[in-house]
């Protein structure tokens, strides 16, 4: 963990030209066509036992409880949608999943394992993958570096970082995710210079070339555009498909629901609301009671 830190200040180092003398050697070496890509390492997790368990979580800010006895077990791969008000609980819930926030009472099993205190950086080498809703990429490294930071993920080891290997890896899902959204093969182009839609991309790649077992997405279509959301889409059940995943997202775009979904979770007030189908939401006379208020 130690090497791995010191080699990522390292690069950001080269990058910002820190060590003036030594950059100009550095750039022309990351910038050269000569040297090949080659495959990542594959990853190597453990067998997971459960995908996702919630039992009787509660959160409070204050006095303000923001989960109320929130259960759910999801045992199948998939794709499910979290939607809910404002206000509900649905960030709140990946949160706790993921470190983030510490539930107050109520236990959380990812993979079979008990996260009385989670641990983000097990949890991401067990298999766990989170985009939040406001794109979460270094802005002032480039398209390649972000995603060799990925790849890197539960795939380095000191002999590795020793030699630099990880700049020059690529992965079949990279392939794809280039295929896809050509603007990702331009690895020397500065991510603060993309588009809001191709940040959200960018982030995404992130994520899918960890390859996790259980993704974590917020609103990962907010501000893009019609032909940039139905790609991310297709995206996303490529790469449930291909991992064998449970993806769960949170979003508010009920048409996009309907399109992605496979089983719908409604949050109200912290606690669970309904489930089902889709079909099964919107016939729900208490889900329609929820959303009538929120228009009023």
């Amino acid at each position: 963990m130690i090497l791995a830190i010191l080699f990522i200040v390292t690069v950001l180092y080269f990058r910002h030209g820190l060590f003036g003398q030594i950059e100009p050697f550095i750039k022309r070496w990351l910038e050269s066509g000569k040297r090949a890509m080659q495959l990542a390492p594959s990853r190597q997790m453990p067998p997971a036992k459960a995908l996702l368990q919630l039992d009787a979580l509660d959160l409070r800010a204050g006095s303000v409880e923001i989960l109320n006895d929130l259960s759910r077990t999801i045992e199948r791969p998939g794709i499910y949608c979290m939607i809910g008000p404002n206000g509900a609980g649905k960030t709140t819930t990946f949160n706790a999943i993921t470190g983030e926030l510490r539930a107050h009472s109520g236990t959380i099993r990812v993979f079979g394992d008990d996260l009385s205190k989670p641990d983000p950086r097990l949890l991401t080498k067990s298999g766990l993958g989170r985009k939040f809703q406001i794109p979460n990429v270094f802005e002032n490294l480039t398209i390649g570096e972000n995603i060799a930071i990925a790849l890197w993920t539960g795939r380095a080891g000191w002999r590795d970082l020793i030699r630099l290997a990880p700049l020059d890896w690529t992965s079949p899902v990279l392939q794809e995710l280039v295929r896809r959204f050509e603007f990702l093969g331009e690895r020397n182009r500065t991510v603060g210079d993309l588009s809001h839609g191709q940040r959200q991309v960018l982030d995404l790649a992130m994520v899918l070339c960890t390859e996790p077992r259980l993704i974590l997405l917020d609103e990962p279509c907010a501000g893009l555009s019609l032909a940039e959301t139905e790609q991310v889409i297709e995206t996303i059940r490529w790469a449930t498909d291909l991992f064998n995943a449970t993806t769960l997202v949170i979003e508010h775009d009920m048409a996009l629901v309907q399109t992605l979904a496979d089983h719908v979770f409604v949050l109200h007030n912290g606690h669970l609301l309904a489930e089902g189908t889709v079909e099964d939401i919107q016939c729900n006379a208490a889900v329609q009671s929820v959303y009538a208020e929120g228009t009023k």
